[in-house]
């Protein structure tokens, strides 16, 4: 006779059962998993035949369900406008079909909290967003204050920023446009604002 023990704190739950030698060399590798936490909800047990003699049964048949398995989000929508290695996620979509650089900003915020969203992540720390502005050479004064002021798309506050219901409407509409081709791109990457010309030394002397 093979006998398996299990106990579980707070809940005070106890688990005491025998089995004969048959039944018991094919359980021992299903119940290693189960008190390795690999299974850990609840054993269904279909078709089965019980003798109970001073607190001992004999299990004929059983099932393992495994409750705590959860689907993983499916996020490879997202494959074409980043790509996430290790701890980073960079930007791999430059044109966002924004109308100037803080709309850029703008945009690119609002997709980044929504791909952590649509990974299980609902507050995005700041610095986190900081890095891809890094990398996308947007993060400057003007960036920053535009994070720290928007209300109605996404809200910021000391323990981070999160994605708002307009937001996540915003960005159906960021990614519609993406994907139109005959919606132009407005503002690229890697543009820099243009410096007025300087006068000439002819128009400094009239000056004078």
């Amino acid at each position: 006779m093979n006998t398996i023990e299990f106990s579980e704190s707070h809940g005070k739950r106890a688990f005491k059962a025998s089995f004969t030698d048959t039944v018991g060399n094919s359980m021992s590798e299903t119940f290693g998993a189960f008190l390795a936490n690999k299974v850990t909800q609840q054993i269904a047990k279909r078709n089965s035949t019980q003798k109970t003699t001073d607190n001992h049964f004999d299990v004929q048949d059983f099932e393992i369900v495994d409750n705590d398995q959860k689907a993983l989000p499916n996020t490879s929508h997202w494959s074409e406008i980043f790509v996430h290695e290790g701890d980073k996620t960079t930007l791999i979509q430059p044109a966002l079909k924004a109308k100037s650089k803080n709309d850029f900003a703008k945009r690119l915020v609002c997709l980044f909290l929504q791909y952590k969203k649509d990974n299980g992540i609902e507050i995005v720390p700041r610095n986190e967003i900081s890095v891809l502005m890094q990398d996308c050479g947007i993060d400057d004064g003007n960036s920053r204050t535009m994070i720290s002021q928007e209300k109605s798309l996404f809200r910021s506050d000391s323990s981070g920023v999160r994605i708002l219901l307009p937001g996540s409407e915003f960005v159906k509409e960021i990614r519609s446009s993406i994907s139109n081709t005959e919606i132009q791109n407005g503002w690229k990457l890697g543009t820099t604002r243009k410096n007025k010309k300087s006068k000439n030394k002819g128009e400094k002397e009239a000056e004078q």
